[in-house]
């Protein structure tokens, strides 16, 4: 969750990238924000950061060294990958120290590991660090806190009490006290001690109220030292049933005590470390498998689960850039269902999609492992064939088309069989071609293989340079269905 001052820095900064035309929002864009985020602020101040001259140096670095995000094209700046990592960090360690919301100060913190940021090198320059910051959030000061621990001394007796509690805070522990079991309890419960001392001989039962403390689930994780005058075997065995983590015999010995009390200390927080990284862990796994599966849905198609037309086009630039300046050899096959509209009057919009997702299917059975099948819309699909010359492609095509053809579609929960032919326009790109002007090569011959019949395919080979701007398109799209 996103606490109000962080959501609003959010919008800010992709605003600031919006108004700027900017096609990413960067570090530098959320920084800016950060300057007008009242937990942010906080921090900034706390550590010795001028915030005019950082807002007027991260503002200059957005205007001047950022013009080259200019977007070609118009549409939102979309956040860069260290942005959302920053976020995800914060969210991460947030929500592992049991905090309900993620603010500025948070991200702050989070922005230092992308060390090699200008937006990190604007906050180093100031003399901020990252343990600048995260002294400030944990205990609101910019100095090492004094005590190592809290402990919680309960002993009926006064003068055992205060004695016990002045050796201990000579040795930096801050200590509560508690005169009686009822005060433990209470105490325990509302400030969480590190470890409790406990004396066994008090009027409430010793026993009793370790049972409770660990009866308890706020209370349970904490460290019980029992201190008794009892020296019998029985005594101690009843200790160690209730829970108590370890039991001194008076008189105690004073280094004795700081010992054991700061082995338990090391060992609570090896534990609350471990729980730490675990409670880490499977949040970064739930992150990463929300991650994944948003990358999919933006990537993929939901029904046939093939990639989509987003990714085919980009796709498609990448293959033409290596045809362009590596000379590799690329084909493509552009195919559709021949009278698709047909199946879904007749037998249902649901045994239609049966009939892609099997489409889907044999067409991916049907080519390589280094090629692409995607649905580019419809009942429309393209296979990318790289280091493929135009004699394997048309072997490749009359494969998939017999693929389809030969055996029926069997479809619904009844097993009903519908015979499915496609239609398949293959072209190889060439040298100087755009990705439009290739699918477009691709599309007409399958118009013509429409307009020729159907279940059937025809090739069309790249024109000759001098007679491209001669060529005009070939059929009707309107007359495939």
């Amino acid at each position: 969750m996103l606490s109000r001052n962080l959501e609003k820095s959010l919008h800010r900064a992709l605003a600031c990238a919006n108004e700027r035309r900017h096609e990413y929002a960067t570090l530098e864009h959320l920084l800016l924000s950060l300057t007008e985020d009242q937990d942010a602020v906080a921090v900034l101040r706390d550590c010795g950061v001028d915030i005019e001259r950082l807002r007027h140096e991260a503002l200059s670095y957005v205007d001047d060294e950022l013009a080259h995000l200019v977007a070609a094209h118009g549409g939102d700046a979309k956040p860069t990958a260290s942005f959302q990592r920053v976020l995800q960090r914060a969210a991460i360690h947030v929500q592992s120290t049991g905090c309900e919301a993620v603010t500025g100060a948070n991200v702050l913190v989070a922005m230092f590991a992308e060390a090699k940021s200008r937006a990190v090198f604007l906050l180093q320059e100031q003399g901020m660090t990252r343990f600048d910051a995260v002294n400030f959030i944990s205990h609101s000061v910019t100095e090492v806190p004094r005590y190592a621990a809290r402990v919680l001394v309960v002993d009926d007796v006064e003068a055992n009490a205060k004695l016990l509690a002045a050796k201990l805070s000579s040795e930096y522990f801050d200590v509560l006290l508690a005169e009686n079991g009822r005060d433990a309890l209470q105490i325990a419960d509302a400030e969480q001690p590190d470890i409790i001392l406990l004396d066994v001989m008090m009027p409430r039962n010793g026993f009793e109220i370790c049972r409770r403390l660990k009866a308890n689930p706020r209370t349970a994780d904490i460290p019980v030292i029992m201190v008794t005058a009892l020296t019998d075997v029985d005594s101690h065995l009843r200790g160690l049933e209730v829970g108590a983590d370890d039991i001194l015999t008076k008189p105690v010995c004073d280094i004795v005590l700081f010992a054991r009390v700061r082995s338990l200390l090391r060992l609570k927080r090896a534990r609350e470390e471990l729980r730490t990284q675990i409670r880490r862990k499977r949040l970064q796994d739930r992150f990463q498998e929300n991650y994944q599966r948003s990358l999919s849905l933006a990537l993929t198609d939901e029904l046939t689960r093939l990639y989509n037309r987003r990714y085919l086009l980009a796709h498609l630039d990448e293959l033409i850039d290596r045809v362009n300046n590596d000379h590799i050899n690329a084909a493509i096959l552009l195919f559709d269902i021949d009278h698709f509209k047909r199946v879904s009057d007749t037998y249902g919009h649901a045994a239609g999609d049966d009939v892609l997702c099997e489409l889907a299917t044999r067409a991916m059975n049907s080519v390589r492992r280094v090629d692409l099948v995607a649905r580019s819309g419809g009942e429309e699909f393209v296979v990318v064939m790289p280091e493929t010359d135009i004699t394997i492609a048309t072997v490749v095509a009359e494969w998939l088309r017999l693929a389809v053809a030969r055996e029926p579609f069997i479809i619904g929960t009844d097993s009903m069989k519908v015979a499915v032919t496609i239609s398949i326009g293959a072209t190889v790109a060439a040298s100087g071609d755009g990705r439009d002007e290739l699918l477009k090569r691709a599309d007409e011959a399958l118009c013509s293989a429409k307009n020729g019949g159907r279940s059937r395919v025809v090739v069309r080979a790249p024109l000759r340079a001098g007679n491209r701007a001669r060529r005009q398109p070939h059929g009707a799209r309107a007359l495939r269905r």
